[in-house]
């Protein structure tokens, strides 16, 4: 929903060396060009085709504006299908009533 240069900057605003982070599979953008931050149905599959994600390594959601919409639902759609979710943030997002998940 928004220029991916704000994203770039929030993610170096959290991690020092994020860039790196991503490039190791430590860190996963998923591209909203691809897939539509508000759809659950989207950002899960952006997890599933993930070969490197493997259910038993929980997961940190870090999700902003429309992206807490699809997101929240990511999450417990990863935690439905036996994923672990270690924690979700959630900044900003539209009035989302953001309860607590499952497992964590």
């Amino acid at each position: 929903m928004h220029d991916s240069k704000l994203t770039e900057q929030f993610l170096e605003g959290l991690f020092v060396h994020w860039q790196s982070l991503s490039q190791s599979g430590e860190l996963l953008i998923c591209p909203t060009q691809d897939y539509s931050p508000y759809s659950a149905i989207d950002i899960l599959n952006f997890l599933c085709i993930k070969k490197q994600l493997t259910k038993n390594v929980p997961l940190l959601f870090i999700a902003f504006s429309a992206g807490v919409v699809g997101a929240v639902g990511a999450a417990w759609g990863w935690q439905l299908r036996g994923g672990q979710v270690k924690a979700f943030v959630a900044i900003d997002g539209w009035g989302m009533p953001v309860g607590k998940l499952s497992h964590i």
